[in-house]
């Protein structure tokens, strides 16, 4: 997406308030957007996470689930997808979440992903929230700079690597601005979501050396 390039280095800093700020005008400009999006992701997250789960046979039961993980997988790449173009200017859109491109090599880094975090989260948990961090946005580098799964996971590595507090405790404010629309009914979660989502991608935005610009 962005033909501006600069190498993830130290010395760059995101403002957890300009973050959040950015999030909210965005969210602001479109919410009805952010919240049908947030709908249509969680519904096809809940739906066709297990899909397949009471097919007949072994057979039907396994190509359901292959399915129902790519659908998951394609939303979850759209949602990447809306959120960086808000941060380079643009307007989310509903139909950027069925956007297909980069969706094989998103889908073998998030399988990457899950199984490095995985296993950190039973090594005593911390590694795997260390993992979660460090590998944060994998999506972004296969998005913005067409990189493939190992590449993108590398890219977000080094990343956060020169800059783990600072993008830590973005992201962990991101977390918190997320649970509580989980507190409050699970409803509020629709506006909270694309909150987070937003805060990463201004985070990612600022640390590769092209800030995210507010739409008209």
């Amino acid at each position: 997406m962005s033909d501006e390039w600069h190498q993830p280095g130290s010395g760059r800093r995101v403002e957890p308030s300009d973050a959040f700020g950015f999030a909210w005008a965005e969210f602001s400009k479109v919410p009805v957007v952010w919240i049908v999006i947030s709908a249509i992701v969680f519904a096809v997250q809940a739906i066709f996470g297990g899909f397949g789960a009471f097919a007949d046979s072994r057979v039907t039961q396994v190509i359901l689930q292959i399915l129902g993980f790519l659908l998951v997988q394609l939303v979850s790449l759209g949602l990447v997808r809306a959120s960086l173009v808000a941060a380079d200017g643009g307007e989310a859109e509903v139909g950027q979440l069925f956007q297909a491109d980069h969706l094989a090599q998103y889908v073998i880094a998030s399988v990457i992903y899950s199984v490095i975090v995985g296993l950190g989260l039973v090594l005593f948990i911390l590694p795997g929230i260390l993992a979660a961090i460090f590998l944060a946005f994998y999506g972004y580098f296969i998005l913005d700079r067409d990189e493939n799964a190992g590449e993108a996971l590398m890219s977000s590595f080094e990343l956060v690597r020169a800059n783990f507090a600072n993008v830590a405790f973005v992201l962990v404010l991101a977390f918190f601005v997320y649970l509580l629309g989980i507190c409050a009914c699970f409803v509020g979660v629709l506006v909270t979501a694309p909150l987070a989502w937003l805060m990463r991608a201004y985070t990612y935005r600022a640390l590769t050396g092209r800030p995210a610009v507010a739409g008209p």
